[in-house]
């Protein structure tokens, strides 16, 4: 599914390149920026065909606003979050739901509105439960944030309103665990002043779950705006095929049973070319291998096998890797310095990991009746003693160490619990 986001700068006069976007380029989804809409201005007057609209417009002064435009094939339904100039639309879909915002952060919000949007939204995002993914897609006006880095470009001791405002964004983004997908290399918005140039990164894109992503790529500005557009390509269906693979599990089979499985085949030629040999060998080899049972792999929506860790997620690999890099360099240079920076670092992994680990926890619980597979999937991994049973001896004395005999045995002891009803001897004619 294609989604489209840019700040629009004022969507009144640009609405019919709108229409033309949703048309040609397959997009379900349209975010927009800084609408500039007023209560004036009816819903027929901005709507595109075949997409349902959920806007907010800014109450009080000019600009601003944002809105999201649905396609009506999508089950859509808006979530009122009293946050200025933002949106927010529950996607469902058979697999997954998301939980969509447009934001936009004005530049001329001072530190103490920013601190009361970054907490609504926080308040919004809990709202919401664990058991949805959430995409933010928006214009934050974060000019001197490094995306590649993950840090403001300005003194650790600075007092300056704009890069604690900056900073208290980046702060949201690591509570919630979201992850940008816009790095510095990509110019969001580009302008002339003057004789010069100006080009930054304020508009991105930040997800719950990167593998949702498939790709994403800018398009040219909608009319005179100065910020491109931005196309995501999202994966939000699992198909049997594309979530798992399977593969032969050759422990599940007994050393015994191969051998009677190969004891039948004929493993000589009286042609000894070595490639009549070998096609020989590879038909019988071929012939054992269907014998063998399949064990099906997990995938996420990226084709990738999951992680040992059901909750490794984008923050904490990344965590994971610092913590790694920090303790490399101690080992190659011992120096209290870089002691400490390894010890801050394996703090701040531990404390993501356990922040994961929570997450995954309530989510799991939160989709029990949907999802109880991967609730008890995970409980029992948690469980400290496991029993298995090595060995059985029969009444006669006899032992049974192969996994086929063991379950053979308590399967027939197992039947031997039951009573076998007589099913030959017809059943009696009762009078009325």
């Amino acid at each position: 599914m294609n989604v489209f986001y840019t700040n629009a700068n004022d969507l009144k006069n640009k609405i019919s390149e709108l229409r033309i976007v949703a048309k040609t380029s397959g997009c379900k989804v349209l975010g927009i920026t800084e609408t500039k809409f007023s209560s004036e201005i009816l819903d027929a007057e901005v709507s595109v065909p075949d997409f349902t609209l959920y806007r907010v417009d800014r109450l009080t002064g000019e600009g601003g606003g944002s809105c999201l435009y649905v396609h009506n094939s999508v089950q859509s339904h808006e979530i009122p979050i009293n946050v200025p100039d933002c949106t927010c639309v529950i996607l469902k879909f058979d697999s997954i739901d998301i939980a969509i915002f447009v934001v936009y952060r004005a530049s001329s919000l001072g530190l103490s509105k920013c601190q009361s949007m970054v907490d609504q939204l926080s308040t919004a995002i809990n709202n919401l439960g664990p058991d949805k993914e959430h995409i933010i897609m928006g214009d934050f006006n974060l000019p001197d944030v490094s995306w590649d880095l993950g840090v403001v470009k300005c003194p650790i001791d600075t007092k300056n309103q704009n890069f604690l405002i900056q900073q208290l964004f980046l702060d949201f983004f690591a509570k919630h665990d979201l992850t940008w997908l816009i790095s510095d290399s990509v110019k969001t918005r580009v302008r002339k002043v003057l004789t010069q140039i100006q080009s930054a990164t304020l508009d991105n894109v930040l997800t719950s779950d990167v593998n949702i992503f498939q790709e994403i790529q800018t398009t040219p500005p909608l009319g005179k705006s100065d910020h491109v557009g931005i196309i995501s390509k999202w994966k939000i269906s699992n198909d049997d095929e594309y979530v798992t693979t399977a593969k032969k599990n050759w422990t599940k089979i007994d050393s015994s049973d191969l051998l009677k499985l190969a004891e039948p085949l004929k493993w000589t030629s009286e042609n000894a070319l070595a490639a009549d040999l070998w096609d020989l060998i590879h038909s019988n080899a071929k012939l054992i291998s269907e014998s063998v049972p399949v064990v099906k792999t997990s995938v996420n929506r990226s084709g990738v096998l999951k992680s040992s860790s059901a909750w490794d997620r984008p923050s904490l690999l990344k965590a994971r890797k610092n913590k790694e890099k920090a303790w490399a360099s101690f080992e190659s240079s011992p120096t209290s310095s870089n002691l400490n920076i390894a010890l801050s670092q394996q703090g701040i992994f531990e404390r993501k990991q356990q922040q994961a680990m929570i997450l995954y926890e309530n989510k799991a619980a939160a989709k029990i009746k949907t999802n109880p597979k991967a609730f008890y999937s995970y409980m029992n991994s948690k469980r400290k003693i496991r029993a298995a049973i090595s060995c059985l001896s029969t009444v006669d004395g006899e032992i049974i160490n192969s996994a086929k005999g063991i379950a053979n045995e308590l399967g027939a002891f197992f039947e031997s619990t039951f009573v076998k009803e007589d099913t030959e001897t017809p059943l009696p004619t009762l009078e009325h």
